[in-house]
């Protein structure tokens, strides 16, 4: 668990006392220092654990608690007869079912979980990574390029670079305690609804998707061209393909929706990594679509090209993209070569080199190296 009030990054040397008769001398290194802890304050916090959250969280339940007796009111003395009552005539065979449900769904939640930490990420090149500790996370901020009024903190996901500290990693969004936990319990909440969304959506498709194939080959053969001219002609095969496609998407909502649950549930105590876990859930029940290309639940079409099932060609049928916790996917790339950032950039032009934008990136590591190198510069001239 993490706390909005945590310790900044650990490691910077102290400043030694610069006499009178020198300080001229050393104005311009104090200055880069001044500068150093200007740019130290745009870092986010350090995620570390925060006692005071759990006992926030217990005094929660206990007023929950408090609230429902106080509901319960005048019922309050026969409560322990109405709940034995209440027991004995419960039908256990039902109780048995929905067990059994539970546990269908957390075993294919678990096969989701799985699944997603193998899968090698087309940008990074590499698995997932690491979804427990601390360590392979770097807080950071970004400048966009030629808009060095803007920045944007957050924290760097090293765990997908290889030994040598070579490799892509991704770049996340800092988050304050409220604004972390207010998406953790909506996503938790809403994981139902979205799946019961994706298979009403789907069954509505497998009828109305045959027409729409029927009737495009229609068009295509009276005006004897393709109607989107950037991809292949509509086949009759396209039909069961696309059927099969939805009967996916069907089969897996109810399993992707409870990892979803799971990785909600697990981002209260361990933020970062329960964030990071439920956007490659999320980006792997989109079948690869990056949140760039998709739509998100609040803010709807990401990207001006997004249209729905693809736009309607025949070679992206079914690319919907839709999120609904936008803000846990990471927001770009930092390109890394023996340890050493040497490049960043937007997801939108990690996609699409053509778009998106540049990003100047600071880690906690640089300035601490930077801040060390003035203040070594300092102690020796002293």
């Amino acid at each position: 668990m993490y706390c909005c009030f945590g310790s900044r990054p650990t490691g910077f040397n102290p400043v030694p006392e610069i006499s009178a008769s020198v300080a001229t001398r050393f104005h311009e290194q104090t200055q880069e220092i001044n500068d150093v802890q200007k740019d130290l304050q745009k870092l986010p916090m350090k995620y570390r654990s925060c006692p005071a959250i759990r006992a926030v969280v217990v005094a929660a339940l206990i007023v929950g608690i408090c609230v429902a007796v106080v509901a319960l009111n005048g019922q309050l003395t026969t409560f322990p007869q109405n709940f034995t009552a209440w027991i004995q005539n419960l039908n256990w065979g039902y109780v048995g079912i929905g067990f059994a449900g539970f546990v269908v769904l957390s075993v294919g939640a678990g096969f989701v979980i799985k699944r997603v930490k193998s899968l090698q990420n087309e940008i990074t090149g590499s698995e997932l990574g690491k979804v427990s500790g601390s360590d392979h996370w770097q807080e950071a901020y970004y400048i966009r390029e030629n808009d060095d009024r803007f920045y944007y903190s957050g924290y760097i996901d090293t765990s997908t670079l290889d030994a040598e500290g070579n490799g892509t990693a991704f770049f996340y969004g800092n988050k304050n305690i409220a604004e972390h936990y207010y998406i953790s319990s909506f996503i938790a909440a809403t994981a139902p609804a979205h799946a019961a969304t994706a298979i009403v959506y789907n069954i509505v498709r497998l009828v109305w998707i045959p027409f729409y194939i029927l009737g495009s080959m229609a068009r295509e053969a009276w005006n004897g061209e393709a109607i989107y001219p950037d991809q292949r002609p509509f086949e009759i095969t396209d039909i069961p393909k696309q059927w099969w496609f939805s009967v996916k998407q069907i089969v897996k909502a109810p399993f992707y929706a409870t990892a979803q649950l799971y990785a909600a549930l697990y981002s209260y105590i361990d933020p970062l990594n329960g964030r990071k876990l439920g956007a490659a859930i999320e980006r792997d029940w989109n079948n690869g679509i990056e949140r760039s290309d998709g739509f998100w639940s609040v803010r709807g079409p990401q990207s001006s090209d997004w249209r729905l099932e693809g736009g309607g060609g025949p070679e992206k049928l079914g690319q919907n993209g839709f999120y609904a916790a936008g803000c846990w996917t990471p927001m770009g790339v930092v390109r890394f070569e023996e340890g050493q950032i040497v490049g960043g950039e937007s997801m939108s032009k990690a996609l699409h080199p053509e778009k998106g934008r540049n990003y100047h990136i600071t880690t906690s590591d640089i300035l601490r190296a930077r801040h060390n190198a003035i203040v070594a510069q300092i102690s020796q001239s002293q």
